[in-house]
């Protein structure tokens, strides 16, 4: 009976170990990031920026709004109308990028990943 409690004990403490490393640690507040691997027009090459506006509230993402870009609209729309809810309902960027706005989607990415680790200092 003592082994079977010691190992209950040991099990229960992994457990919590484990679910504490995994969660996220955020401050609250807004984290601003500018990345220049977006889609330019221009030279059709992933050389321009991207700027998002990333809310933090109660260690969860609540909004990432894109404040300034020089992407091409119709490609930037494609990505963020699905990246964001994407990231946002699975609280992480490991979310797939979408098919023909893909440097528009790595933008939006690598823009949120900036944000993220500035809510975690």
């Amino acid at each position: 009976m003592k082994k079977l409690v010691i190992i209950g004990l040991a099990l229960f403490l992994t457990a919590g170990m484990i679910f504490a490393q995994q969660q996220q640690r955020f401050k609250n507040g807004n984290f601003t990031a500018t990345v220049d691997n977006s889609y330019d027009p221009k030279i059709h090459e992933p050389s321009g920026s991207m700027t998002v506006r990333a809310t933090f509230r109660g260690n969860r993402i609540t909004q990432i709004v894109v404040t300034k870009h020089t992407d091409t609209a119709s490609f930037l729309k494609l990505a963020s109308d699905s990246i964001i809810p994407a990231i946002i309902a699975e609280q992480n960027t490991e979310v797939d990028t979408v098919a023909g706005a893909t440097y528009s989607s790595q933008a939006l990415i690598d823009a949120v990943n900036d944000a993220m680790e500035q809510a975690r200092r």
